[in-house]
């Protein structure tokens, strides 16, 4: 009968006093397992030999361990030995590196082996060879990795390695072993499918990052945790053919994640978590099988995450071994069996133990006790998981449900005779049936936006009906599409929001073909409501709209356009000319047309132009003096060329009228009155209306000569640093000085500046005396100051406006990186690949960017990523009431994080009082701007106040 003893080895003469009081004498039938607490490679040697020379005959194993298993019991290690005196079983021990083969040909009496493990790199290799020797054999194997933070060492009696394994051989044909392998999990996460893989490293998730994938279901917190709970933790993969478990071992910066065995492109996984209740269960059943076995020694290898983790379980599985027989071993990093050996595997968080017996021994009549308790922390883990376990059941139950649904939804979508395709909220297409193959090709459509089929005319009025549509409401129109013939077909257009959790995800697009049927209605309606000349509406069909308009209470203009003399032309020309001229004139009308404007022609030489939803003042006088453009070209017939003049006359609804025919008769008498006037002119029937035109026609006259005139100068109001309280820039303010009229605001003038184009002059000037100078005050010794202009939506898509950039830079001398350029968030609206450009090309040249009135217009994170830009401008609604309006302050506390996180500065502007200054210190904005630190300054009063501040 095989004997077993252990001892906590201090030095030789204690060591001699334990064999000596033990009776254990030198032989080859011994054999030890020896577990160093610390990585000492020069006292593993030295108590290597010891060995050789107390006990130069027996077989021995080691490897270094945080904790030993002593007689059933875990305990720190400092230098513990198992003996296991053997008295008919031959033992061979060998050091296995990669490269060399164990035990030669092995004999068939090898029936079991105990293996300890060191080192990653090449443990794959060392497990592929021990494979070859249990293969078709029933060779029992149990053992573990050793461990330790600085690296593990194996050795035998005479060897040392960091990459090998410590292997021990038991040759006995009537040797009994029977093993225990205690492990169960529990499915607890959602599956997952590995979309890219490379050898042991993940590249993409369910098409997205490792790394975004377990924050997006598992949050920060674990996932951090995720490398030090790894076997606590792990995968399970769903492949067919047995369970295999994968854990983390590393995440990388770029979101990859490598694992701890090889990682295929469509494997599933799911998370398991350990199933604490069934560890009891298989505990008792297995410990009992083990007491009928009636072992006569045990070797124990526990996962030491497990026992962290399930502590009492743990030692109370690892006392109740001791019960049957000495139990010694020690926790290790990973376990292995011979039936994990076969797979190629690793065992993790189980708990391993090899019994044997030199011969058949009878199992106690009495059962040793075989205790396990459940602790109040278990026993609330065993309800989280089941918890958790039932969620996914219901997760998977409501899956089921759904895959159910989209088979009805599937076969409506696909089935339809209708063109049928469904939009993400971008408006990339995302699915589409088998009538729109059949309508447009066969090309792929998928991820491409559906406006690539719009034809440019209507490619605004698409967009609308999208975004309308993405806030909930369904929209109706016609539209016309190019089919794969090359045709140009009509479509009755039908959208309709998808909603997902009160959110719209996307949009689904119905399309009936309508062409044959709208060609018979516009031929009906041609004849009725249309001029057969021009192709407009004639008197009647504008007449209806107008009512129409008035019936349905819309804010709207009505237009009449008049060309002077026309009799001169038709008498002068012939009627075939003059028609051609009005043609002529109707195509250049509808060219410039708003989109909001309908054109008809009323009859003879007069036309009308109904303007939906339009009262501004400034809007009728843009469109004006558009057609004063196209009406100023010369229209040519037979080498003639004929000048038209035009008169223009407005009413509006309902602040001139509420009856249609009134509205059409106070724009025609306007129209009158204009005509009495000389050269092209507009007229609105409001006295007031004429009194506002006149002055404004005037300061356009008088801004066109403000520059030349030196009528224009700049004001420069300060902002501050608000951790040092110093000025370090300013905001240039353009003024308008008129002899005559006075002071006039920077409103009135500069939005004249813009929709006559003199925006372009006057920019440029403001951009020459900013830098201009900003270098002048630097020169002058007041230190590095920010000079911040306005820029317009207009000036940025100027062809040559980084010309004049460059040009006031050059002129002035001053480094670009103090001239900020601020610009409002409306410049997102327009053109906005080509506002991308001229940021990158300013970034480029070294010239900052700033958002001002930052959270009053486009706001939007989007171009905030993808735009160059390095301060943000807080606006000034936002600080009015940030002391004592909690809503105000935690926008702006949101702003000032937003900004701070993509690498910006905040400048919060329009502060006015103390305690605005002490919230945004609180709220670490960077600067601040208003009248509370200073007013917009003169250059003399700026430099006056810098003079006293750099004292």
């Amino acid at each position: 009968m095989a004997q077993s003893y252990s001892v906590e080895y201090r030095d030789k003469e204690q060591l001699q006093n334990f064999l000596a009081e033990k009776r254990i004498l030198n032989n080859d039938r011994l054999f030890l397992q020896v577990f160093f607490g610390s990585r000492d490679a020069e006292k593993i040697k030295e108590f290597q030999g010891v060995m050789r020379e107390l006990l130069p005959d027996c077989h021995l194993i080691g490897c270094t361990a945080e904790y030993g298993i002593i007689q059933g019991k875990i305990e720190k290690c400092p230098v513990f030995i198992s003996f296991t005196q053997f008295i008919h079983t031959k033992i061979e021990t060998c050091l296995l590196e990669p490269g060399m083969e164990p035990f030669g040909r092995p004999s068939e009496d090898l029936k079991g082996l105990i293996v300890l493990a060191a080192g990653s790199g090449s443990r794959k290799e060392n497990i592929g060879q021990l494979r070859k020797i249990v293969e078709n054999r029933e060779i029992k194997l149990a053992g573990g990795i050793a461990g330790g933070e600085e690296g593990a060492l194996v050795f035998t009696k005479d060897r040392i390695s960091e990459n090998g394994m410590a292997i021990a051989g038991f040759f006995n044909p009537e040797l009994r072993i029977r093993c225990y392998d205690n492990i169960s999990w529990k499915e607890i996460g959602p599956i997952f499918a590995v979309t890219e893989a490379e050898g042991n490293r993940v590249l993409s998730i369910n098409g997205i990052k490792p790394a975004q994938y377990f924050e997006k279901y598992f949050s920060t917190y674990f996932t951090e945790n995720l490398l030090e709970a790894g076997p606590e933790f792990p995968f399970l993969s769903l492949k067919s053919g047995g369970r295999e478990y994968r854990y983390l071992v590393r995440l990388h910066d770029d979101g990859t994640a490598t694992f701890n065995d090889a990682v295929s492109k469509n494997d599933k996984f799911t998370i398991v978590y350990p199933d604490i209740a069934k560890l009891v269960e298989q505990g008792r059943e297995m410990t009992g099988e083990m007491a009928d076995f009636a072992p006569e020694g045990l070797f124990v290898y526990c996962c030491k995450r497990r026992y962290h983790f399930l502590k009492r379980f743990t030692s109370e599985e690892v006392d109740n071994f001791q019960w049957l027989a000495p139990a010694n071993g020690f926790l290790s990093r990973g376990e292995l069996t011979d039936e994990y050996l076969r797979k190629g595997k690793i065992g993790s968080f189980t708990c391993v133990a090899f019994g044997f017996s030199e011969g058949e021994r009878k199992p106690p009549e009495k059962r040793p006790p075989i205790r396990y308790s459940i602790s109040s922390g278990m026993q609330s883990r065993i309800i989280l998981t089941n918890l958790m376990e039932e969620s996914k059941k219901d997760l998977l139950k409501l899956h089921h449900e759904l895959d159910y649904s989209h088979q009805y939804f599937k076969s409506l979508f696909d089935n339809n005779s209708d063109i049928v395709f469904a939009t993400d909220p971008k408006g990339n297409i995302v699915r589409f049936n088998r009538a729109f193959k059949e309508a447009f090709g066969d090309e792929q459509f998928i991820g491409k936006p559906a406006v690539l089929f719009v034809q440019p005319k209507d490619v605004g009025m698409v967009k609308r009906a999208f975004v309308r549509t993405m806030k909930g409401k369904e929209q109706t129109y016609q539209l016309e599409l190019p089919v794969k013939s090359g045709e140009i077909q009509l479509f009755q257009i039908l959208n309709i929001p998808i909603i997902v959790n009160g959110e719209t995800a996307g949009i689904f697009v119905f399309a009936r073909n309508i062409t044959e049927n709208k060609k018979y209605e516009e031929k009906i309606l041609q004849l009725a409501y249309y001029d057969r000349s021009t192709g407009l509406p004639n008197r009647e069909k504008i007449t209806e709209m107008v009512k129409e308009a008035v019936e349905k209470r819309e804010r709207f203009a009505v237009m009449f356009i008049d060309v002077d003399r026309f009799k001169i032309i038709n008498d002068s020309f012939g009627h075939d000319i003059g028609d051609q001229v009005l043609v002529e004139l109707a195509r250049r009308l509808n060219s410039i047309l708003p989109e909001n404007g309908i054109l008809a022609h009323f009859g003879g030489d007069k036309f009308t132009i109904l303007l939906k939803n339009e009262t501004e003042t400034k809007n009728i006088i843009r469109l004006a003096g558009a057609i004063k453009k196209i009406t100023d070209r010369p229209i040519v017939f037979d080498s003639h060329e004929i000048y038209l003049s035009i008169s223009m006359g407005v009413s509006f609804y309902p602040h001139d009228a509420k009856d249609h025919q009134l509205l059409l008769k106070y724009a025609d008498i306007a129209m009158n009155r204009a005509k009495r006037m000389d050269g092209t002119k507009l007229m609105f029937f409001s006295n007031e209306m004429n009194d506002q035109i006149q002055k404004r026609f005037e300061l356009e006259s008088y801004l066109r000569r403000a520059i030349e005139k030196n009528e224009l100068f700049l004001c420069y109001q300060p902002f501050i640093d608000l951790q040092t309280n110093r000025i370090i820039g300013c905001e240039a303010l353009i003024r308008w000085n008129h002899p005559v009229i006075g002071t006039i605001p920077p409103m009135e003038f500069i939005p004249i500046a813009e929709e006559t184009g003199i925006i372009h002059e006057i920019g440029r000037w403001v951009l020459n005396e900013a830098c201009r100078a900003a270098k002048t005050w630097m020169d002058q010794g007041f230190g590095e100051l920010i000079m911040a202009v306005n820029v317009s939506a207009q000036q940025i898509q100027h062809p040559h406006f980084l010309d004049y950039v460059n040009e006031a830079l050059r002129r002035s001398g001053l480094d670009p990186k103090y001239l900020h350029l601020e610009i409002t968030e409306s410049v997102m609206l327009f053109n906005l690949e080509h506002t991308k450009k001229v940021f990158n090309s300013l970034q480029d040249l070294g010239v900052k960017m700033s958002i001002d009135d930052f959270g009053t217009g486009y706001s939007s994170l989007s171009y905030l990523r993808n735009l160059p830009i390095n301060l943000l401008k807080i606006d000034r609604s936002f600080i009015n009431n940030l002391h004592c309006d909690r809503f105000d302050r935690t926008l702006v506390q949101a702003i000032i994080t937003i900004g701070t996180g993509l690498s910006m500065k905040i400048v919060a502007e329009g502060v006015e009082t103390l305690e605005q200054i002490k919230v945004l210190k609180d709220l670490r904005c960077h600067y601040a701007q208003g009248y509370f630190i200073e007013k917009p300054l003169t250059e003399d009063k700026l430099l006056e106040r810098l003079k006293k501040e750099r004292r």
